[in-house]
This record gives structure tokens, C-alpha cells and sequence, in this order.
């Protein structure tokens, strides 16, 4: 998406100083007690999530919308292979083709319709007792980003914030709104934990939600 090209293209000097998420330095343990080996990075960017877990030994794959981020991605070294672009609501998998999903900060971006859909497809490509962690900006952090423009277009979604593509949707998840999305599966994780926010200096509310799939 254009917006996302600009956002990489105008914050790549801060990006590039990018740690790995917190959630995901802590989910390696995991991966490894479940013996994960191949692992989907869901809205990947320009690569601290993949690159960190890449280093720790798995097999991971990058999925995003901006070419900017994935050119920035195949400049770092990493196999064209594993590089992926399109749209969170079609992913170019097939079915149960992952160990293990890491969707961090991506599908807050929509409706609740559209992030049915992305779910829907992150189960998909999603092996049966396969982990999965999202990550989202929470409820809370809501009060951070409104201005006098911001209206609430459907349940827990807002336009118009003060945030990289604020005229478009986003959705604010509560741990319930998210723990509906995976009712037959099994919830490891499912709380509200001031963390980084993406080249942010300061740490945001997000709602840190992991899984084992079994609803399959």
C-alpha cells in the first residue's frame, strides 16, 4: 500500500535501529518447546521480528503489503523465497503450511469485518496445534491517539488518529474482543502489557494474545 511505502520510506533511519519486539524475544521458548520450525511473519516491515527469529534458528517467512519494507528486506540478505507481498485477507499459502504465526502490531488495520477475514486466514495457513501471537495496540491506548476528529465507525473502530494512517480504520482490541476471534482454541496468553511501540521511544498499552490452534 502507498501509505506504507511512504511511512518505511520516511522513518527508515529510525526503523533501522529496530529491536525485535518484546512479545516475540519472549515466544522463543515457546516455539522451541513446540517444536516450531517454520514460522510466518504476519505484516513483517522491513524484518526485526523475522531477521531476530531467523537468528535463533527457524525457518521464517515474511508476508507485508509495502514493497519499500520487503526491497529494504531482500537487501538485508534474505532468500526472495521467503519474501511475500500482498493482502492480509488472501495469503499466498497454503492450508497448515506454518509451525507458528507472529502478527505483530498489523491487523488492528480495519474493520471488524475485514479482521474477521484476516483471521480467518491466519488459521488457514496455520497447522493444527500450531501457536499463533498477536499483538495490537489495546483499548486503552485509544485515549493516546484521538484528536477532535476521530469517530467511531463500528464497535472498538475509529478513523481520523493521530497515528501512521489514521484516515484509515483501525481497530482496538480488548482482550475479550480478541479471545472471541479464537473461542475453540486454546488461549496461553491474553493480556493488556505496556510495551515498545514500533520506533517509538516511549512504550504503548498493546494487548499481547497468544494460542495454540485447535480449533481445526
Amino acid at each position: 500500500m502507498e501509505s506504507w511505502d511512504r511511512f518505511h520510506r520516511e522513518r527508515e533511519e529510525e526503523i533501522k535501529e529496530e529491536h525485535p519486539a518484546e512479545s516475540v524475544v519472549r515466544l522463543v521458548e515457546t516455539l522451541k518447546e513446540n517444536n516450531c520450525k517454520k514460522v510466518l511473519d504476519h505484516g513483517c516491515g522491513t524484518g526485526r521480528n523475522l531477521l531476530y527469529l531467523q537468528n535463533q534458528g527457524f525457518e521464517v517467512y515474511g508476508f507485508d503489503c509495502s514493497d519499500f519494507a520487503l526491497d529494504k528486506l531482500r537487501q538485508k540478505g534474505l532468500d526472495k523465497k521467503y519474501i511475500h507481498k500482498g493482502d492480509m485477507s488472501k495469503l499466498p499459502f497454503k492450508d497448515d503450511f506454518f509451525d507458528a504465526l507472529i502478527s505483530i502490531l498489523a491487523i488492528q488495520h480495519g474493520d471488524l469485518k475485514q479482521i474477521k477475514r484476516y483471521i480467518s486466514e491466519i488459521k488457514r495457513v496455520v497447522k493444527p496445534n500450531g501457536i499463533i501471537l498477536i499483538t495490537t495496540p489495546s483499548i486503552h491506548y485509544l485515549k493516546d491517539v484521538k484528536t477532535e476528529r476521530t469517530r467511531e465507525i463500528s464497535k472498538e473502530t475509529y478513523i481520523n488518529l493521530d497515528v501512521t494512517d489514521g484516515d484509515q480504520p483501525h481497530h482496538f482490541f480488548s482482550t475479550e474482543g480478541m479471545e472471541s476471534f479464537f473461542k475453540d482454541d486454546e488461549i496461553l496468553r491474553n493480556e493488556y502489557r505496556d510495551e515498545q511501540g514500533f520506533f517509538m521511544k516511549k512504550k504503548i498499552n498493546h494487548l499481547i494474545f497468544m494460542c495454540r490452534l485447535r480449533g481445526k
